[in-house]
């Protein structure tokens, strides 16, 4: 058995490496971990593979033993994309079709997990939806994330592949930087309650967005990964959240940490990014639960995940 992760350096894919070398030692599998950069500590076990996945040289470097698994986290966040849209098609388009191409083509068909996103769904959103709902992109990330989904339901559709797409929401929390993401704020106000410290967040404090612990997003991906294929029964999946308003998730935050976060948090809305990130609905997953992908049932046990 041999598992490739693309951004396995990245936020949830170190986390992810993580976990599958920890399980790797009792099954016997091999991985194979792929990064621009590695860090040495996390490639224990693992076989390493430095460059863009997006360089055809460095991913048959990766693939050159066959692969049976696939996690491709790898990307350029929505923000960065938007700021080098050639970067953006390049990585998060051009890659991922190139990817599902290769692991599409062995004589053996691949369990092929992409990590997608909810921003397939654009905007305007309904004020309840489900998994049905259309997907109307307002960002090149999000459309070529939807051009991944479509050419990899094709591939399973056509026998080559087994798998599936999972949306992931805000995934927190993130370390603080420049992670080019617009959504950092949903995760600064972790690092900066915890350490009493002030904060100004571009949305207002009624905006309401779709939550996920790092560790929850793991499992899922995790689960994707290893279900027997013929109970994943469709070929895109929207991983359960939690909605929660910034409000909610700092009140939480406040009484873990005792501070008054009404001191420490100005709330100066951007329209734009209130639009993306702050009126997300109320979201029925009732398809994904079915298939066993959960979300991390409370705030509480969110923030519990987040710092551990």
């Amino acid at each position: 058995m041999h598992v490739l992760i693309t951004g396995a350096a990245g936020f949830v894919g170190s986390a992810l490496a993580r976990k599958l070398l920890a399980e790797a030692h009792e099954s016997g599998a091999s991985v194979t971990l792929l990064d621009i950069t590695l860090d040495q500590p996390s490639q224990s076990g693992a076989r390493a593979v430095e460059g863009s996945f997006a360089d055809r040289t460095v991913l048959r470097e990766a693939m050159s033993d066959g692969v049976d698994t696939v996690y491709h986290l790898a990307s350029i966040p929505g923000g960065a994309a938007e700021r080098d849209h050639e970067l953006g098609k390049r990585v998060n388009l051009d890659g991922t079709l190139e990817l599902i191409h290769l692991c599409a083509a062995q004589s053996r068909p691949a369990r092929f997990v992409f990590a997608s996103s909810v921003a397939v769904y654009g905007e305007k959103l309904p004020a309840q939806m489900d998994e049905t709902a259309s997907c109307k992109p307002a960002t090149s990330y999000g459309a070529h994330k939807q051009i991944g989904e479509i050419a990899l339901a094709d591939a399973v559709r056509r026998g080559r592949l087994t798998g599936c797409s999972l949306r992931l929401p805000g995934v927190v929390a993130r370390p603080q930087g420049n992670s080019g993401l617009v959504s950092a704020f949903m995760s600064d106000i972790f690092w900066a309650l915890r350490a009493g410290q002030p904060i100004t967040i571009p949305v207002s404090r009624t905006a309401t967005a779709w939550w996920i612990s790092r560790e929850c997003c793991v499992d899922n991906l995790l689960r994707a990964g290893t279900t027997e294929a013929g109970n994943l029964r469709v070929p895109t999946y929207q991983m359960p959240v939690l909605r929660l308003s910034m409000e909610e998730v700092l009140v939480a935050l406040a009484a873990r940490f005792g501070a008054q976060w009404s001191d420490l948090v100005t709330f100066e809305p951007d329209a734009r990014i209130e639009a993306l990130f702050g009126s997300y609905p109320v979201l029925r997953t009732p398809e994904a639960e079915v298939a066993g992908f959960r979300n991390d049932g409370t705030v509480e046990e969110l923030i519990n995940r987040v710092f551990g």
